[in-house]
């Protein structure tokens, strides 16, 4: 379970894992932001509703308030409006504990489709999930292990 004020920006909650949902306590359905603009009052599956806090220009953090009034703005997001993990435009501008780790989508490309996952693992200047990245690093491996061995070579070289 989390609390609105821990929640990290540009991050997806199942709105099940959120302990202080005030008004929003429904086990069964909840509204979605983008829903709502075309047509208010549709409901979907908490199953289906992730809550994503995202830093505008004029968003302050306010850790004394409760509830997604202490800073940011929170999107409720369905599975027809899916978090596209598209950087806040001011995340600069909020406190470095609410920042995530950074984290990139997968760069590996197979017949022309790149891989959907997300990853906080870069290899070489590459993000890579952790199925992609086992071949980079097998071959990080081999090089750090060539370098100790031309160091070792080295060092009996001048020993003699």
């Amino acid at each position: 379970m989390v609390l609105f004020k821990d929640m990290l920006i540009d991050t997806p909650y199942p709105i099940l894992e959120i302990e202080d949902r005030g008004d929003d306590k429904d086990p069964l359905t909840s509204e979605c932001t983008y829903c709502r603009r075309e047509e208010w009052g549709q409901k979907h599956s908490t199953q289906d509703i992730v809550v994503v806090r995202r830093w505008r220009e004029h968003s302050v953090w306010a850790p004394n308030l409760d509830g997604p009034e202490n800073g940011g703005w929170f999107e409720w997001r369905c599975l027809q409006h899916p978090y596209g993990w598209e950087s806040s435009p001011y995340a600069a501008n909020a406190p470095d504990h609410l920042r995530p780790a950074p984290s990139a989508r997968c760069g590996h490309v197979s017949l022309g489709s790149r891989c959907q996952k997300r990853t906080g693992e870069n290899f070489d200047g590459q993000w890579l999930c952790s199925e992609h990245s086992e071949s980079v690093v097998a071959r990080l491996r081999i090089e750090e292990r060539m370098r100790e061995l031309d160091e070792a070579i080295a060092d009996s070289e001048q020993r003699a």
